[in-house]
């Protein structure tokens, strides 16, 4: 057996960063949304809504202790746009496309 490579593919000493995932709907939806979440550590949430022009229509932060927000959308006219939730002090980032009617 030949050894390739003497590095392993991640680092063993680095703590592996549990990553909630992200349940939102109804999308479609007509005035509000909701967002569900699971999570053990604390994190500073924040959603933001955007146009697909780039402008930022909508935001709102929330601590992750709570597992459900619902967003209250209904001053957004119909179309296509971009759900982003972070935490601003972490590096995590996840992204919904999500469409009004």
């Amino acid at each position: 057996m030949e050894i390739l490579n003497n590095t392993l593919p991640f680092p063993i000493f680095e703590q592996e960063r549990i990553r909630p995932q992200f349940a939102v709907f109804p999308n479609p939806f007509v005035d509000n949304l909701s967002v569900e979440w699971e999570v053990d550590e604390d994190l500073n949430l924040l959603f933001e809504v955007f146009s697909l022009d780039g402008r930022r229509v909508f935001y709102q932060r929330q601590a992750a202790e709570h597992s459900q927000l619902n967003l209250q959308l209904d001053h957004l006219n119909p179309q296509i746009y971009i759900l982003r939730v972070s935490d601003p002090s972490r590096d995590f980032l996840e992204i919904h496309r999500i469409v009004k009617h």
